[in-house]
């Protein structure tokens, strides 16, 4: 006697159904990576945008950021040394230079300003006031 024909075929199947279970599943851990990769780069990126002094707004907290630059804090944070009390825009650093006194004069509480832009171009002006 010899055995039925579909016999002979069940392993056979059995090994695709595996095999195409596999590949979904490789499929499936390709897709969570790139998805857990986006999201790590997306929030990355955000926070180094939310540090950007060009994001700073009046009630912002600000810190030192190396000898010439600045970045936005929590206010929670020890090392928030000053709030934003106005923002000057299309100011060259040399206006800063020469008239720091009268360009925060609007804002009585600042007692220091920060400018940011290129060199000869127009930047705007942050008014400190110390925390």
């Amino acid at each position: 006697m010899t055995a039925p024909h579909n016999a002979f075929q069940a392993p056979e199947q059995a090994h695709r159904r595996q095999q195409t279970r596999r590949q979904r599943v490789a499929l499936l851990t390709l897709l969570v990576v790139s998805a857990l990769a986006f999201l790590g780069v997306y929030i990355g990126t955000q926070h180094e945008q939310a540090a950007n002094p060009d994001n700073a707004s009046v009630g912002a907290c600000m810190a030192r950021s190396g000898t010439d630059d600045m970045k936005v804090v929590s206010c929670n944070d020890g090392k928030a040394a000053y709030t934003v009390v106005g923002k000057v825009e299309g100011k060259t650093q040399a206006d800063l230079s020469l008239g720091s006194g009268d360009i925060c004069k609007p804002f009585p509480a600042a007692k220091s300003a920060f400018w940011k832009g290129k060199i000869g171009e127009k930047g705007y002006i942050l008014c400190l006031a110390p925390r």
